[in-house]
Protein backbone atom coordinates (compact mmCIF):
# COMPACT_ATOMS: atom_id res chain seq x y z
CA UNK A 1 0.00 0.00 0.00
CA UNK A 2 2.96 2.40 0.42
CA UNK A 3 3.99 2.06 -2.68
CA UNK A 4 1.06 2.09 -4.63
CA UNK A 5 0.36 5.90 -2.37
CA UNK A 6 4.46 6.67 -3.04
CA UNK A 7 4.07 6.31 -7.00
CA UNK A 8 1.38 8.78 -7.80
CA UNK A 9 2.79 11.41 -5.67
CA UNK A 10 6.38 10.67 -7.76
CA UNK A 11 4.46 10.75 -11.11
CA UNK A 12 2.68 13.88 -10.20
CA UNK A 13 6.12 15.61 -9.84
CA UNK A 14 7.22 14.92 -12.51
CA UNK A 15 4.93 15.82 -14.86
CA UNK A 16 5.27 19.06 -13.34
CA UNK A 17 9.06 18.95 -14.00
CA UNK A 18 8.09 18.11 -17.58
CA UNK A 19 5.56 20.79 -17.86
CA UNK A 20 8.12 23.75 -16.64
CA UNK A 21 10.82 22.58 -18.45
CA UNK A 22 8.75 22.80 -21.84
CA UNK A 23 7.18 26.45 -20.78
CA UNK A 24 10.61 27.70 -20.13
CA UNK A 25 12.33 26.57 -22.80
CA UNK A 26 9.58 27.98 -24.79
CA UNK A 27 9.71 30.98 -23.53
CA UNK A 28 13.12 31.81 -23.83
CA UNK A 29 13.35 30.69 -27.30
CA UNK A 30 10.36 32.96 -28.39
CA UNK A 31 11.26 35.88 -26.00
CA UNK A 32 15.27 36.02 -26.26
CA UNK A 33 16.15 34.14 -29.01
CA UNK A 34 13.39 35.03 -31.61
CA UNK A 35 14.29 39.05 -31.43
CA UNK A 36 18.05 37.93 -32.40
CA UNK A 37 17.48 35.37 -35.15
CA UNK A 38 18.62 36.15 -38.78
CA UNK A 39 19.95 33.52 -40.84
CA UNK A 40 20.91 36.44 -44.48
CA UNK A 41 20.94 39.95 -42.73
CA UNK A 42 18.46 41.56 -43.21
CA UNK A 43 16.69 39.89 -46.08
CA UNK A 44 13.47 38.38 -45.78
CA UNK A 45 14.00 39.16 -42.31
CA UNK A 46 9.42 39.08 -41.51
CA UNK A 47 9.51 35.45 -43.09
CA UNK A 48 12.72 34.10 -41.45
CA UNK A 49 11.43 35.05 -38.07
CA UNK A 50 8.12 33.29 -39.11
CA UNK A 51 9.06 30.28 -40.08
CA UNK A 52 11.25 30.21 -36.91
CA UNK A 53 8.07 31.09 -34.41
CA UNK A 54 5.92 28.45 -36.18
CA UNK A 55 8.17 25.96 -35.78
CA UNK A 56 9.25 26.12 -32.34
CA UNK A 57 5.56 26.62 -31.57
CA UNK A 58 4.34 23.73 -33.64
CA UNK A 59 7.39 21.58 -31.75
CA UNK A 60 6.30 22.46 -28.35
CA UNK A 61 2.59 21.95 -28.53
CA UNK A 62 3.08 18.70 -29.93
CA UNK A 63 5.56 18.25 -26.83
CA UNK A 64 3.12 19.25 -24.71
CA UNK A 65 0.48 17.14 -25.93
CA UNK A 66 2.65 14.30 -25.79
CA UNK A 67 3.12 14.90 -21.89
CA UNK A 68 -0.69 15.14 -20.92
CA UNK A 69 -1.31 11.72 -23.41
CA UNK A 70 1.82 10.27 -21.03
CA UNK A 71 1.33 11.98 -17.82
CA UNK A 72 -2.25 12.51 -17.90
CA UNK A 73 -4.36 15.57 -17.98
CA UNK A 74 -4.67 15.96 -13.92
CA UNK A 75 -7.15 17.62 -11.76
CA UNK A 76 -8.68 20.82 -13.41
CA UNK A 77 -9.87 23.41 -12.06
CA UNK A 78 -12.05 25.72 -13.74
CA UNK A 79 -10.98 28.91 -12.50
CA UNK A 80 -10.28 31.52 -15.48
CA UNK A 81 -9.55 34.94 -15.40
CA UNK A 82 -11.77 37.55 -17.74
CA UNK A 83 -8.43 37.66 -19.30
CA UNK A 84 -8.38 34.27 -19.86
CA UNK A 85 -12.38 34.05 -21.27
CA UNK A 86 -11.69 37.08 -23.23
CA UNK A 87 -8.80 35.22 -25.38
CA UNK A 88 -10.51 31.70 -25.45
CA UNK A 89 -13.11 33.66 -26.91
CA UNK A 90 -10.96 35.34 -29.41
CA UNK A 91 -9.35 32.12 -30.46
CA UNK A 92 -13.66 30.38 -31.18
CA UNK A 93 -14.51 33.79 -33.06
CA UNK A 94 -11.08 33.06 -35.18
CA UNK A 95 -11.46 29.77 -35.90
CA UNK A 96 -15.33 30.68 -37.15
CA UNK A 97 -13.86 33.74 -39.23
CA UNK A 98 -11.33 31.52 -40.80
CA UNK A 99 -13.85 28.41 -41.65
CA UNK A 100 -16.28 30.84 -43.25
CA UNK A 101 -13.43 33.33 -45.21
CA UNK A 102 -13.88 33.66 -48.47
CA UNK A 103 -10.19 33.49 -48.65
CA UNK A 104 -9.13 29.66 -47.30
CA UNK A 105 -5.44 29.72 -47.53
CA UNK A 106 -5.05 33.39 -46.53
CA UNK A 107 -7.15 32.80 -43.22
CA UNK A 108 -5.01 29.66 -42.28
CA UNK A 109 -1.91 31.01 -42.65
CA UNK A 110 -1.68 34.51 -42.96
CA UNK A 111 -1.31 37.11 -46.26
CA UNK A 112 2.30 36.49 -48.13
CA UNK A 113 4.83 38.51 -45.27
CA UNK A 114 2.62 38.99 -42.39
CA UNK A 115 1.19 35.45 -41.81
CA UNK A 116 -0.67 36.87 -38.84
CA UNK A 117 -3.94 33.56 -40.03
CA UNK A 118 -5.62 31.57 -38.02
CA UNK A 119 -2.73 29.26 -37.30
CA UNK A 120 -0.72 32.04 -35.68
CA UNK A 121 -3.00 33.60 -33.89
CA UNK A 122 -3.88 30.19 -32.06
CA UNK A 123 -0.06 29.44 -31.24
CA UNK A 124 0.18 32.90 -29.52
CA UNK A 125 -3.29 31.99 -27.68
CA UNK A 126 -1.53 28.37 -26.79
CA UNK A 127 1.75 30.17 -25.80
CA UNK A 128 -0.65 32.52 -23.43
CA UNK A 129 -2.28 29.53 -21.75
CA UNK A 130 0.90 26.99 -21.87
CA UNK A 131 3.07 29.85 -19.95
CA UNK A 132 0.46 31.01 -17.56
CA UNK A 133 -0.28 27.36 -16.47
CA UNK A 134 2.74 25.74 -16.81
CA UNK A 135 6.07 28.42 -16.26
CA UNK A 136 7.89 28.76 -12.71
CA UNK A 137 10.15 31.70 -12.20
CA UNK A 138 13.59 31.35 -13.70
CA UNK A 139 16.05 33.31 -13.35
CA UNK A 140 18.36 32.62 -15.95
CA UNK A 141 14.96 33.03 -18.43
CA UNK A 142 14.34 36.48 -17.45
CA UNK A 143 18.03 37.37 -17.56
CA UNK A 144 18.03 35.94 -21.06
CA UNK A 145 15.14 37.65 -22.11
CA UNK A 146 16.24 41.22 -20.68
CA UNK A 147 19.91 40.82 -22.26
CA UNK A 148 18.35 40.04 -25.56
CA UNK A 149 15.84 43.02 -25.55
CA UNK A 150 19.09 44.96 -24.44
CA UNK A 151 21.02 44.00 -27.52
CA UNK A 152 18.65 44.63 -29.94
CA UNK A 153 18.15 47.90 -28.44
CA UNK A 154 21.89 48.91 -28.23
CA UNK A 155 21.86 47.64 -32.04
CA UNK A 156 19.47 50.06 -33.09
CA UNK A 157 21.01 52.93 -31.41
CA UNK A 158 24.49 52.20 -32.92
CA UNK A 159 22.62 51.89 -36.52
CA UNK A 160 21.39 55.10 -35.87
CA UNK A 161 25.17 56.34 -35.82
CA UNK A 162 25.74 54.72 -38.98
CA UNK A 163 27.77 51.69 -37.00
CA UNK A 164 26.99 48.60 -38.42
CA UNK A 165 28.26 45.37 -35.65
CA UNK A 166 26.69 43.01 -37.87
CA UNK A 167 27.58 43.66 -41.36
CA UNK A 168 23.92 43.71 -42.32
CA UNK A 169 24.32 46.91 -43.78
CA UNK A 170 27.94 46.48 -45.90
CA UNK A 171 25.59 46.68 -50.01
CA UNK A 172 23.86 50.02 -48.60
CA UNK A 173 24.10 53.33 -49.69
CA UNK A 174 24.24 55.63 -46.74
CA UNK A 175 20.95 57.13 -48.09
CA UNK A 176 19.43 54.26 -49.54
CA UNK A 177 15.81 54.00 -48.22
CA UNK A 178 16.56 50.43 -46.14
CA UNK A 179 19.33 52.23 -44.92
CA UNK A 180 17.35 54.53 -42.97
CA UNK A 181 14.17 52.49 -42.18
CA UNK A 182 15.80 49.55 -41.03
CA UNK A 183 17.26 48.57 -37.67
CA UNK A 184 18.90 46.21 -35.24
CA UNK A 185 17.92 42.73 -36.29
CA UNK A 186 14.25 43.37 -36.52
CA UNK A 187 14.18 45.47 -39.79
CA UNK A 188 11.36 47.77 -40.65
CA UNK A 189 10.96 50.82 -38.19
CA UNK A 190 7.44 49.92 -37.49
CA UNK A 191 8.04 46.28 -37.08
CA UNK A 192 10.82 48.07 -34.67
CA UNK A 193 8.86 50.28 -32.94
CA UNK A 194 6.12 47.64 -32.06
CA UNK A 195 9.16 45.20 -30.31
CA UNK A 196 10.47 47.75 -28.93
CA UNK A 197 7.24 48.37 -26.81
CA UNK A 198 7.55 45.11 -24.98
CA UNK A 199 10.60 44.97 -24.35
CA UNK A 200 11.71 48.64 -23.46
CA UNK A 201 9.11 47.99 -20.21
CA UNK A 202 11.08 45.15 -19.14
CA UNK A 203 14.17 46.40 -18.95
CA UNK A 204 12.34 49.72 -16.92
CA UNK A 205 10.82 47.36 -14.93
CA UNK A 206 13.74 45.49 -13.93
CA UNK A 207 15.74 48.46 -12.90
CA UNK A 208 12.64 50.01 -11.42
CA UNK A 209 12.37 47.03 -9.52
CA UNK A 210 15.14 47.72 -7.30
CA UNK A 211 18.52 45.84 -8.20
CA UNK A 212 20.71 45.21 -4.78
CA UNK A 213 24.31 46.30 -4.98
CA UNK A 214 26.04 48.52 -7.19
CA UNK A 215 26.73 46.05 -10.11
CA UNK A 216 22.86 45.00 -10.32
CA UNK A 217 21.95 48.70 -10.35
CA UNK A 218 24.59 49.22 -13.19
CA UNK A 219 23.57 47.12 -15.70
CA UNK A 220 20.17 47.53 -14.48
CA UNK A 221 20.57 51.40 -15.89
CA UNK A 222 22.66 50.51 -18.51
CA UNK A 223 19.84 48.27 -20.06
CA UNK A 224 17.21 51.02 -19.14
CA UNK A 225 19.41 53.80 -21.05
CA UNK A 226 19.63 51.96 -24.08
CA UNK A 227 16.07 50.76 -24.35
CA UNK A 228 14.99 54.51 -23.60
CA UNK A 229 17.71 55.60 -26.39
CA UNK A 230 16.08 53.16 -29.21
CA UNK A 231 12.91 54.00 -28.34
CA UNK A 232 13.60 57.59 -28.87
CA UNK A 233 15.81 57.31 -31.79
CA UNK A 234 14.12 54.92 -33.89
CA UNK A 235 12.27 56.82 -36.36
CA UNK A 236 8.55 55.90 -35.85
CA UNK A 237 6.12 58.64 -34.10
CA UNK A 238 3.98 56.42 -32.77
CA UNK A 239 6.96 54.74 -30.25
CA UNK A 240 7.18 58.56 -28.54
CA UNK A 241 3.17 58.48 -27.83
CA UNK A 242 3.97 54.99 -26.44
CA UNK A 243 7.07 56.25 -24.32
CA UNK A 244 4.35 58.96 -23.03
CA UNK A 245 1.55 56.17 -22.29
CA UNK A 246 4.58 54.21 -20.03
CA UNK A 247 5.82 56.70 -18.01
CA UNK A 248 2.18 57.69 -17.17
CA UNK A 249 1.48 54.15 -15.98
CA UNK A 250 4.60 53.59 -14.44
CA UNK A 251 4.12 57.33 -12.55
CA UNK A 252 0.54 55.85 -11.74
CA UNK A 253 1.92 52.45 -10.08
CA UNK A 254 4.99 54.22 -8.48
CA UNK A 255 3.21 56.40 -5.83
CA UNK A 256 2.92 55.43 -2.20
CA UNK A 257 6.13 53.87 -2.31
CA UNK A 258 9.50 56.16 -1.70
CA UNK A 259 11.93 53.67 -3.75
CA UNK A 260 9.88 53.75 -6.23
CA UNK A 261 8.98 57.29 -6.32
CA UNK A 262 12.67 57.83 -6.96
CA UNK A 263 13.26 54.65 -9.10
CA UNK A 264 10.40 56.56 -11.57
CA UNK A 265 12.24 59.90 -11.19
CA UNK A 266 15.34 58.37 -12.26
CA UNK A 267 14.15 56.89 -15.07
CA UNK A 268 12.70 59.75 -16.33
CA UNK A 269 15.58 61.18 -16.25
CA UNK A 270 16.65 59.26 -18.82
CA UNK A 271 14.46 61.23 -21.41
CA UNK A 272 16.19 64.35 -21.36
CA UNK A 273 19.94 62.91 -20.74
CA UNK A 274 19.28 60.95 -24.17
CA UNK A 275 18.19 64.06 -26.10
CA UNK A 276 20.83 66.16 -24.60
CA UNK A 277 23.63 63.93 -25.12
CA UNK A 278 22.35 63.41 -28.71
CA UNK A 279 22.41 67.14 -29.41
CA UNK A 280 25.68 67.88 -27.52
CA UNK A 281 27.37 64.99 -30.22
CA UNK A 282 25.76 66.39 -33.05
CA UNK A 283 26.97 70.24 -31.81
CA UNK A 284 30.10 69.55 -30.15
CA UNK A 285 31.65 66.39 -31.41
CA UNK A 286 30.21 66.46 -35.21
CA UNK A 287 28.77 62.89 -35.05
CA UNK A 288 25.25 63.29 -36.93
CA UNK A 289 22.56 60.65 -36.97
CA UNK A 290 21.12 59.01 -39.93
CA UNK A 291 17.33 59.94 -39.79
CA UNK A 292 14.70 58.45 -41.93
CA UNK A 293 12.37 60.49 -44.09
CA UNK A 294 9.72 62.64 -42.33
CA UNK A 295 10.80 61.64 -39.18
CA UNK A 296 10.18 63.41 -36.07
CA UNK A 297 13.42 62.57 -34.50
CA UNK A 298 15.24 66.07 -34.75
CA UNK A 299 12.22 68.07 -33.78
CA UNK A 300 12.01 65.77 -30.60
CA UNK A 301 16.03 65.92 -29.56
CA UNK A 302 16.26 69.47 -30.31
CA UNK A 303 13.24 70.71 -28.20
CA UNK A 304 14.14 73.82 -26.18
CA UNK A 305 11.96 72.19 -23.14
CA UNK A 306 14.72 69.01 -22.11
CA UNK A 307 17.53 71.13 -19.95
CA UNK A 308 14.86 72.95 -17.69
CA UNK A 309 13.11 69.95 -17.50
CA UNK A 310 16.05 68.28 -16.22
CA UNK A 311 16.75 71.00 -13.88
CA UNK A 312 13.33 70.50 -12.36
CA UNK A 313 13.31 66.69 -11.89
CA UNK A 314 17.06 66.62 -10.43
CA UNK A 315 15.87 68.98 -7.60
CA UNK A 316 12.60 66.27 -7.45
CA UNK A 317 14.73 63.78 -6.75
CA UNK A 318 17.55 65.12 -4.67
CA UNK A 319 14.51 66.64 -2.42
CA UNK A 320 13.23 63.04 -2.12
CA UNK A 321 16.11 61.08 -1.62
CA UNK A 322 16.96 64.08 1.28
CA UNK A 323 13.68 63.45 2.79
CA UNK A 324 14.52 59.61 2.77
CA UNK A 325 17.60 60.32 4.39
CA UNK A 326 16.60 62.30 6.86
CA UNK A 327 13.27 59.79 7.49
CA UNK A 328 11.07 62.82 6.96
CA UNK A 329 7.70 61.97 7.42
CA UNK A 330 6.03 61.89 3.88
CA UNK A 331 3.81 65.13 3.17
CA UNK A 332 1.00 63.66 0.77
CA UNK A 333 -1.41 60.87 0.83
CA UNK A 334 -0.28 58.64 -1.69
CA UNK A 335 -4.36 57.57 -2.30
CA UNK A 336 -5.47 61.40 -2.75
CA UNK A 337 -2.18 61.94 -4.86
CA UNK A 338 -3.29 59.01 -7.31
CA UNK A 339 -6.64 59.70 -7.83
CA UNK A 340 -5.43 63.45 -8.73
CA UNK A 341 -3.35 61.70 -11.09
CA UNK A 342 -6.34 59.76 -12.43
CA UNK A 343 -7.89 63.44 -12.93
CA UNK A 344 -5.36 64.93 -14.50
CA UNK A 345 -4.98 62.08 -17.16
CA UNK A 346 -8.80 62.49 -17.77
CA UNK A 347 -8.31 66.08 -17.97
CA UNK A 348 -5.34 66.03 -20.32
CA UNK A 349 -7.13 63.52 -22.47
CA UNK A 350 -10.38 65.61 -23.18
CA UNK A 351 -8.10 68.63 -23.81
CA UNK A 352 -6.29 66.63 -26.34
CA UNK A 353 -10.06 65.58 -27.74
CA UNK A 354 -11.41 68.76 -27.69
CA UNK A 355 -8.58 70.30 -29.14
CA UNK A 356 -8.56 67.57 -32.00
CA UNK A 357 -12.28 67.82 -32.44
CA UNK A 358 -11.70 71.72 -32.76
CA UNK A 359 -9.19 71.91 -35.35
CA UNK A 360 -11.51 69.85 -37.52
CA UNK A 361 -13.71 72.33 -36.78
CA UNK A 362 -12.69 75.80 -37.40
CA UNK A 363 -10.11 75.85 -39.87
CA UNK A 364 -9.13 79.31 -38.66
CA UNK A 365 -8.14 77.47 -34.81
CA UNK A 366 -6.13 75.40 -36.67
CA UNK A 367 -4.23 77.73 -38.01
CA UNK A 368 -3.80 79.69 -34.67
CA UNK A 369 -2.48 76.05 -33.52
CA UNK A 370 0.27 76.63 -35.56
CA UNK A 371 -1.04 74.58 -38.64
CA UNK A 372 0.53 70.88 -37.08
CA UNK A 373 -0.51 68.56 -39.76
CA UNK A 374 -1.06 65.72 -36.47
CA UNK A 375 -3.61 68.17 -35.40
CA UNK A 376 -5.72 67.95 -38.70
CA UNK A 377 -7.58 64.50 -39.86
CA UNK A 378 -7.65 64.46 -43.36
CA UNK A 379 -6.79 61.60 -46.56
CA UNK A 380 -2.84 62.54 -45.65
CA UNK A 381 -3.11 62.61 -42.04
CA UNK A 382 -0.37 60.04 -40.45
CA UNK A 383 1.54 59.34 -43.22
CA UNK A 384 -1.69 58.68 -45.49
CA UNK A 385 -3.28 56.75 -42.86
CA UNK A 386 -5.84 59.23 -42.83
CA UNK A 387 -7.07 57.92 -46.18
CA UNK A 388 -6.42 53.94 -44.74
CA UNK A 389 -8.70 54.75 -41.94
CA UNK A 390 -11.72 56.04 -43.20
CA UNK A 391 -11.66 53.88 -46.33
CA UNK A 392 -11.51 50.64 -43.57
CA UNK A 393 -14.59 52.01 -41.86
CA UNK A 394 -16.53 52.65 -44.83
CA UNK A 395 -15.89 49.41 -46.27
CA UNK A 396 -16.26 47.55 -42.72
CA UNK A 397 -19.64 49.84 -42.39
CA UNK A 398 -20.94 48.71 -45.89
CA UNK A 399 -20.18 45.20 -45.03
CA UNK A 400 -22.69 42.06 -44.84
CA UNK A 401 -23.53 41.16 -41.19
CA UNK A 402 -22.24 38.41 -41.38
CA UNK A 403 -18.91 40.03 -42.07
CA UNK A 404 -19.54 42.62 -39.66
CA UNK A 405 -19.83 40.50 -36.91
CA UNK A 406 -17.17 37.31 -37.91
CA UNK A 407 -14.97 39.96 -40.30
CA UNK A 408 -13.31 38.51 -43.46
CA UNK A 409 -10.96 35.95 -41.66
CA UNK A 410 -7.76 36.35 -40.08
CA UNK A 411 -4.87 38.53 -41.93
CA UNK A 412 -7.28 38.98 -44.63
CA UNK A 413 -7.22 42.75 -44.37
CA UNK A 414 -5.54 42.96 -48.12
CA UNK A 415 -7.60 40.81 -50.25
CA UNK A 416 -10.51 42.02 -48.70
CA UNK A 417 -9.55 45.51 -49.27
CA UNK A 418 -8.60 44.75 -52.41
CA UNK A 419 -12.62 44.66 -53.77
CA UNK A 420 -12.56 48.62 -52.79
CA UNK A 421 -11.09 49.06 -56.26
CA UNK A 422 -10.78 53.13 -55.41
CA UNK A 423 -8.05 51.90 -52.82
CA UNK A 424 -5.00 52.36 -54.96
CA UNK A 425 -6.43 54.82 -57.62
CA UNK A 426 -7.17 57.63 -54.53
CA UNK A 427 -3.58 56.81 -52.50
CA UNK A 428 -0.99 59.00 -54.59
CA UNK A 429 2.29 59.94 -53.71
CA UNK A 430 5.27 57.22 -52.43
CA UNK A 431 2.65 54.74 -51.05
CA UNK A 432 0.86 54.62 -54.32
CA UNK A 433 1.47 51.38 -55.60
CA UNK A 434 1.89 49.80 -51.41
CA UNK A 435 -0.16 46.38 -50.89
CA UNK A 436 -2.08 47.38 -47.41
CA UNK A 437 -1.88 44.31 -45.54
CA UNK A 438 -3.46 45.81 -42.95
CA UNK A 439 -5.17 49.35 -41.84
CA UNK A 440 -1.70 50.19 -39.79
CA UNK A 441 -4.15 50.55 -36.55
CA UNK A 442 -4.39 46.98 -34.94
CA UNK A 443 -7.55 47.40 -33.29
CA UNK A 444 -9.31 49.17 -36.83
CA UNK A 445 -7.91 46.05 -38.83
CA UNK A 446 -9.05 43.58 -36.12
CA UNK A 447 -13.04 44.73 -37.70
CA UNK A 448 -12.14 43.78 -40.73
CA UNK A 449 -10.37 40.22 -39.79
CA UNK A 450 -12.39 39.05 -37.19
CA UNK A 451 -15.14 41.60 -37.11
CA UNK A 452 -17.09 42.98 -33.94
CA UNK A 453 -16.96 40.05 -31.98
CA UNK A 454 -13.30 39.82 -32.69
CA UNK A 455 -12.28 42.85 -32.13
CA UNK A 456 -14.26 42.97 -28.50
CA UNK A 457 -12.84 39.75 -27.05
CA UNK A 458 -9.38 41.00 -28.52
CA UNK A 459 -9.31 44.43 -26.96
CA UNK A 460 -11.07 42.71 -23.78
CA UNK A 461 -7.83 40.72 -23.60
CA UNK A 462 -5.85 43.54 -23.13
CA UNK A 463 -8.22 45.65 -21.27
CA UNK A 464 -8.89 42.76 -18.27
CA UNK A 465 -5.21 41.66 -18.47
CA UNK A 466 -3.69 45.37 -17.97
CA UNK A 467 -6.35 45.64 -15.26
CA UNK A 468 -5.93 42.30 -13.37
CA UNK A 469 -2.28 42.99 -12.93
CA UNK A 470 -2.48 46.61 -12.13
CA UNK A 471 -5.07 45.36 -9.20
CA UNK A 472 -2.79 42.33 -8.18
CA UNK A 473 -0.01 44.80 -7.84
CA UNK A 474 -1.92 46.87 -5.81
CA UNK A 475 -2.47 44.03 -3.77
CA UNK A 476 1.50 43.32 -3.04
CA UNK A 477 3.08 44.05 0.33
CA UNK A 478 6.14 45.15 -1.91
CA UNK A 479 5.38 45.83 -5.29
CA UNK A 480 6.46 43.51 -8.22
CA UNK A 481 8.64 44.21 -11.16
CA UNK A 482 6.81 41.51 -13.04
CA UNK A 483 3.62 42.74 -12.79
CA UNK A 484 5.04 46.59 -13.32
CA UNK A 485 6.71 44.78 -16.60
CA UNK A 486 3.13 43.57 -17.59
CA UNK A 487 1.07 46.49 -17.46
CA UNK A 488 4.23 48.98 -19.40
CA UNK A 489 4.23 46.20 -22.10
CA UNK A 490 0.22 46.23 -22.20
CA UNK A 491 -0.22 49.79 -22.25
CA UNK A 492 3.22 50.85 -24.61
CA UNK A 493 2.05 48.06 -27.00
CA UNK A 494 -1.61 49.01 -27.47
CA UNK A 495 -0.93 52.87 -27.67
CA UNK A 496 1.71 52.25 -30.45
CA UNK A 497 -0.36 49.88 -32.35
CA UNK A 498 -3.54 52.40 -32.18
CA UNK A 499 -0.97 53.34 -35.82
CA UNK A 500 0.49 49.82 -36.24
CA UNK A 501 -0.19 46.27 -36.90
CA UNK A 502 0.02 42.60 -35.66
CA UNK A 503 3.44 40.90 -36.24
CA UNK A 504 5.09 38.15 -35.21
CA UNK A 505 8.26 40.13 -33.52
CA UNK A 506 6.13 41.93 -31.15
CA UNK A 507 2.03 40.25 -31.14
CA UNK A 508 3.32 36.62 -29.71
CA UNK A 509 5.89 38.87 -27.56
CA UNK A 510 3.52 40.05 -25.72
CA UNK A 511 1.38 37.42 -25.41
CA UNK A 512 3.50 35.58 -23.40
CA UNK A 513 4.55 38.76 -21.13
CA UNK A 514 0.85 38.74 -20.41
CA UNK A 515 1.50 35.20 -19.73
CA UNK A 516 3.82 35.40 -17.17
CA UNK A 517 1.87 37.71 -15.22
CA UNK A 518 -0.95 35.35 -15.49
CA UNK A 519 1.31 32.73 -13.46
CA UNK A 520 2.55 35.16 -11.37
CA UNK A 521 -1.15 36.15 -10.23
CA UNK A 522 -2.53 32.71 -10.13
CA UNK A 523 0.37 31.71 -7.95
CA UNK A 524 -0.14 34.64 -5.66
CA UNK A 525 -3.64 34.21 -5.71
CA UNK A 526 -3.62 30.42 -5.17
CA UNK A 527 -5.76 29.93 -8.07
CA UNK A 528 -3.78 27.93 -10.13
CA UNK A 529 -5.17 25.32 -13.08
CA UNK A 530 -3.42 22.45 -12.45
CA UNK A 531 -3.16 20.47 -16.09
Amino acid sequence: MEDQREKPKNSGKGQKDHQKIIATAYLFLVTAVLPLYMQNGLTLIGEVKYVFFRNVSIAFLLLSLLVLLVNGRGKIERRYSHADKCVICFGLVSILSSVFSSYQETALWGFSGWHMGVVTQLLMIWGYFLVSRWYVSERWVECGVLLSAFLVSLLGVLNRYGLDPLGVFANMDWFDWNRRNLLSTIGNINWYCSYLCVAVPLLIAFYWGGQKGIVGRVFAAIGALAGVAALILQGSDSGYVALLALYAVLLAGSLGDRERELRFLELLCLLPAVCLTVCALIKYAKIGILFPEESSIDHVINSAVWFPFLIILLLCLCTLRYCRCRGLPRYYDSKQVKKGLMLIYILILLGGVFLFVGCQISEEYWQKMGAISWLRFDDRWGSERGFLWRKTFQVFWESSPGRKLFGAGPDCFAEYMDQSRDLAILVSGKWQNAIYANAHNEWLTMLINEGIFGAIAYIGFFLCAFFRFCRENGKQQEKSPVLMAGTLALAAYGVNNCFSFQQVVSTPLVFLVAGVCEAFCRRETQNRIVI
